[in-house]
């Protein structure tokens, strides 16, 4: 089975994100990160689905690259991926959704942080690449 990603940068799929509360039923550019351990929303992306942060109950403060980041968790959310020939639900335990604190020094930054497909994901897979394409293979 192969999932089929575009190599830009460290590699990027885009599978349909669906949760069911909050409902979401939606294609996500997920950036593949083996440096990270949890499946992250990108607050840019939350915001384009017009995720409500109220529905997410309390946040609770991850540590990132840049910092204590408030995060949310969905719980019971899959991945849908199009194989072509058949459609392929892998399932997460909970996707978080990061929502950090912006600041007129650090608003452009956090435009650009992209949602991350982590290990907690990734280990499922053998992570290949070539030229223009990334691969995640069992």
């Amino acid at each position: 089975m192969k999932i089929i990603g575009f190599r830009i940068g460290n590699g990027y799929i885009r599978p349909t994100l669906l949760c069911y509360n909050p409902i979401i039923f939606s294609a996500v550019s997920f950036r593949i990160d083996t440096g990270c351990d949890i499946t992250t929303l990108s607050l840019n992306d939350a915001l384009n689905l017009k995720l409500d942060f109220k529905q997410l109950g309390k946040p609770f403060d991850i540590l990132g690259g840049g910092g204590i980041v408030p995060t949310y968790a969905m719980l019971n959310c899959m991945l849908g991926f199009d194989l072509g020939n058949c459609i392929l639900s892998e399932k997460l335990d909970s996707l978080h959704v990061s929502s950090p604190i912006i600041t007129e020094a650090n608003v452009e930054v956090i435009k650009s942080i992209p949602s991350l497909l982590g290990m907690d994901f990734l280990q499922r897979y053998t992570i290949k690449a070539d030229n223009n394409y990334m691969y995640l293979e069992r």
